[in-house]
This record gives C-alpha cells, sequence and structure tokens, in this order.
C-alpha cells in the first residue's frame, strides 16, 4: 500500500507498459484526487476501496473521474442511514461499476440481492478476492507480509499476539474476541458463481457478472467477455449445477476439457 501521490502513479503507470488497468484508493487521503485525475487521464480506471470516506468525499471522488468499486461494503464505514458512507455513495451512481464478494462469507446473501437488484445486470461484478488459500486445505499462509490461518474455509489475519482484530485492513466482520479480520478469500470465481446463482441472482446475470462487465471494467469488451462475432471464443462449460466441466481458450479446448 502506498500513500496517495501523482509521480508515484506516473513511474508506476509508465512501468507497466500499458498493462496497468485498475487502481483502488481512498479518496479521504491527502492526493487522492490528483492521482484519481492523472489515472483518468491516462486511461486507468480508478476504484474506490479499502476506505472510511464519507459519502460526500466518495461522491466527489466519483465526480474526479472514480468509476468501480472494490469489493463493495468489504474494507469500508458500514453504511448507516444518516451516513451512506463509500459503499451507499458507490451503489447509487449509475456511471459506477460495483464488485461483490459473493462466497457466503464476506457478504450476506441478502446483501448481495439488494447490490445486484440496485446495480442492475451492468453494473454488477462478481470477484472472488482469492489469496494463496483458495482451493487448498485449511493451514497457516500467508498475504503479502501478514500472516493468515484458514479454519473452515475462511482465512483469517493472525498477529503475534493471536488473531487479528477488527479494522479496514480486513474485508470483513470480526467475532468478538476470538476471530480475526477476514484477510481475502479462499473461493474461487467458479464457486463465486455458483454461490450467487443459488443465493437468487439469475443465470444471465451472474454470467455477465463474471466476464461482460468485468471485460468492460478492465477495457477488454472489445476482445473477450461474451459471445459475440470478432470476440475471442473464450468459454466455460459448466454442468447442472454450475460446475465447470470444459474450458475453451481463444477457440481451442484446455486439456482435459470434455467435449
Amino acid at each position: 500500500m502506498l500513500a496517495p501521490d501523482v509521480a508515484v502513479f506516473a513511474r508506476l503507470h509508465a512501468a507497466a507498459r500499458g498493462h496497468l488497468r485498475v487502481i483502488t484508493l481512498a479518496p479521504e487521503l491527502p492526493g487522492a484526487f490528483g492521482v484519481i485525475e492523472a489515472a483518468t487521464r491516462a486511461g486507468v480506471t480508478v476504484a474506490v476501496g479499502h476506505t472510511d470516506a464519507t459519502a460526500d468525499v466518495t461522491m466527489a471522488a466519483i465526480d474526479a473521474g472514480a468509476a468501480h468499486a472494490t469489493h463493495l461494503f468489504n474494507g469500508m464505514r458500514p453504511p448507516h442511514h444518516r451516513e451512506p458512507g463509500a459503499a451507499g455513495a458507490l451503489l447509487d451512481r449509475a456511471e459506477v461499476t460495483c464488485e461483490v464478494i459473493a462466497d457466503g462469507v464476506h457478504l450476506h446473501d441478502i446483501a448481495v440481492r439488494l447490490t445486484a437488484r440496485a446495480a442492475g445486470p451492468g453494473r454488477l461484478v462478481l470477484v472472488s478476492d482469492a489469496m494463496a488459500a483458495a482451493g487448498m486445505p485449511d493451514g497457516s499462509y500467508q498475504l503479502g507480509s501478514m500472516r493468515v490461518a484458514v479454519a473452515g474455509g475462511v482465512a483469517r489475519l493472525l498477529t503475534e499476539e493471536g488473531p487479528a482484530g477488527e479494522g479496514l485492513a480486513g474485508e470483513g466482520p470480526a467475532d468478538e474476541g476470538t476471530a480475526g479480520a477476514i484477510a481475502g478469500s479462499t473461493a474461487t470465481l467458479a464457486s463465486v458463481v455458483r454461490h450467487a446463482i443459488a443465493a437468487g441472482l439469475p443465470v444471465p446475470d451472474a454470467a455477465a457478472a463474471a466476464s461482460t462487465t468485468p471485460a468492460r471494467v478492465l477495457g477488454l469488451a472489445g476482445r473477450t467477455g461474451a459471445l459475440c462475432p470478432g470476440l475471442a471464443a473464450d468459454l466455460v462449460v459448466c454442468d447442472d449445477d454450475f460446475r465447470p466441466r470444459a474450458v475453451m481458450r481463444r477457440g481451442q479446448w484446455l486439456p482435459g476439457a470434455m467435449k
């Protein structure tokens, strides 16, 4: 994590040689609005996330060019009916696409359904927020410099004294005095899609939220993300339970695919 700095952004953008697509920042930090404007001019999508910003500050950030929400609700101040916070502001603005971690851990299914209903299929993005333990058994893992314990498929930060407490660095609530802040996810995107459908999202909406809309956010809508003539033939074939059975990449079935 770095403090918002236009010069630092310029160096990162140059080093990325055209591959920098999205950055996440907390708009309440000094220097954030300069970075938002510089990134927007450079064609980089600015996401609001890991933030304690108020609704008003977030609205101003959107006016300055921010157009995406990094895992809505998680790592943000809880919305209140008199202070909707970043989550409320991001969901309210039609030009903002909103990620949700629909893994059954980070968000209640009601929150997923409400977000999908408010955002509509064209603004919802399903993400896994996966870390190194994705698809792996319970145990100890690393998340950057932080130690993580996975129990029951849920990853939580650890400190020297034991599980970490609640904080914006984590992405979910802590159980009172016993469990640390949620530290990313162990879910795969396929399992997130499956859970979102089970939670009540229509299949076409869930599919678009995992492919078409994120491709647009990344500036890749002209290459992939939909079944349209002229786009890459990138396909995931699922069974009746929405478990992946085969993958096609650019028109070629990957090894092990069941055609």
